[in-house]
């Protein structure tokens, strides 16, 4: 009888490790890029590697672990139109990510940042995504008054016919 209670509490301890184990998101297969997918309210859109992220993220939380950065090769980081902060993408989670931050999987990778950003995240491509070139390390894309600039080696301009009037 008794065997039989240690082998049934032996069963449970399994599945409640297998529930908990099989509950905690992962992404699957490889990063998609965010760039393909990100709607027109991201105004400045930035690729940088990680020396570049941990630098901006240095100076946005002056209190950051640099070790906690994730170990991503590739992170990219999204403005948006009327929310402060920024919504970031990289390729690796947080072991623990910043107080105030949350982060999600998504498309093979992750997207962190306040719980603000996150909820303004919508797969909805627009301007922005047609203008982006990707390739560049470095590359940063700007949504203006006027069209968009993307710069990496050097700058491209792109005028919005919709805000140019032409007189005449």
């Amino acid at each position: 009888m008794r065997s039989w209670l240690i082998l049934s509490g032996a069963v449970l301890f399994l599945g409640a490790a297998f529930g908990w184990y099989s509950s905690v998101p992962e992404p699957q297969g490889v990063a998609e890029n965010p760039m393909a997918y990100a709607s027109d309210e991201w105004v400045v859109w930035r690729s940088m590697d990680r020396r570049m992220a941990t630098a901006t993220l240095v100076e946005l939380l002056p209190t950051l672990d640099t070790g906690r950065v994730p170990q991503s090769e590739v992170f990219r980081s999204f403005t948006h139109e009327s929310l402060p902060g920024l919504l970031w993408h990289h390729e690796a989670p947080w072991a623990e990510s910043p107080a105030t931050w949350q982060q999600v999987p998504w498309r093979g990778g992750w997207l962190s940042g306040s719980k603000e950003v996150l909820g303004a995240w919508k797969e909805r491509p627009g301007q922005m995504a047609n203008h982006w070139r990707e390739g560049e390390p470095f590359a940063s894309l700007h949504r203006g008054e006027w069209g968009w600039s993307w710069g990496a080696d050097g700058w491209v301009v792109w005028a919005d016919s919709a805000a140019v009037q032409v007189e005449g």
